[in-house]
């Protein structure tokens, strides 16, 4: 009898077990679609703007890896005079502005900046196998944002890139 009796209450255990992981699956698949379907609406667009290419170069890896940590953060990355770049980060057509760490000395921005070590290396031109090497090696870029205007993805790719560089 008392096999019975034991025999039923741990079959009892195991069924009761397995409804619960079976619930709990099904929990955890919700809360994961949840999640990814928050991260699908809140799709970043980050634009860069750089002043020479050479600088978005060095930062491509950094790049690189933060959009695979972040599958919703995409770049758009453009270059050109570094006064209609300022003037653009200003009204916030930009992101973040890449300058060479001199010509950020010569004009003293009143924006948020980190210093970021310059890797540089060797570019090739149009995805031919041309290698462009640069005329002058920089030692670090500074990475410029209008903190004025608010953007949590671009804090989280500031965070990134400093944080990528500084461990190399």
């Amino acid at each position: 009898m008392q096999d019975v009796i034991i025999i039923s209450t741990t079959a009892a255990v195991f069924l009761f077990g397995f409804f619960m992981i079976k619930r709990f699956d099904a929990f955890m698949a919700e809360n994961q679609r949840a999640i990814e379907e928050e991260n699908r609406k809140n799709k970043s667009l980050i634009r860069i703007a750089a002043e020479n290419p050479m600088l978005v170069d060095s930062l491509a890896p950094a790049m690189e890896s933060c959009s695979w940590n972040n599958p919703y953060v995409t770049f758009s990355v453009s270059v050109g005079r570094t006064k209609h770049m300022l003037h653009r980060l200003q009204e916030g057509t930009v992101d973040l502005l890449l300058l060479d760490e001199d010509t950020a000395e010569e004009l003293h921005p009143p924006f948020s900046c980190v210093t970021i070590p310059c890797h540089m290396g060797q570019m090739t031109a149009g995805g031919s196998v041309l290698p462009v090497d640069a005329i002058e090696a920089y030692s670090a870029i500074v990475v410029l944002w209008n903190q004025a205007i608010p953007s949590p993805a671009r804090d989280r790719v500031v965070f990134a890139l400093s944080n990528d560089f500084s461990v190399q």
